[in-house]
């Protein structure tokens, strides 16, 4: 899958520096225990993906519109999860085709830029 070259904006909003993040363990999102088109993979992927946003967020990765990026090596998180790399790759693929994960490739040879839609639901819709 090729990444959408920054030039094409995303449809939704990314996460910004200024979102707030207080949690100190892994936390899955009630709305993303809610979505059942989503599978069980795609959902452990991305809470760890949201985690790495926290550290991104502490140390200022963001891009000029202050959208916080992160970088995740795929065998990093295929190891953490204890599978393989080619399922973390399908994972992240349908977090994309969900537009909850935007990938920004700069080039070849350096890592991509991967950033988390700004999923806002209203509590009581849970």
């Amino acid at each position: 899958m090729e990444a959408v070259p920054m030039k094409a904006r995303p449809p939704y909003p990314l996460l910004t520096l200024s979102h707030r993040t207080e949690e100190q363990f892994y936390q899955m999102p009630r709305w993303l225990m809610a979505r059942t088109d989503l599978s069980l993979d795609a959902k452990l992927v991305y809470m760890l993906l949201y985690d790495r946003f926290r550290l991104s967020q502490k140390n200022g990765w963001a891009n000029e519109r202050d959208e916080v990026y992160l970088v995740y090596p795929r065998q990093e998180l295929a190891e953490l999860l204890g599978v393989s790399k080619r399922r973390v790759i399908a994972a992240v693929q349908e977090l994309c085709r969900q537009q909850l994960v935007w990938e920004y490739r700069e080039s070849i040879g350096v890592p991509s830029h991967l950033y988390l839609a700004a999923v806002d639901i209203p509590v009581e819709t849970l």
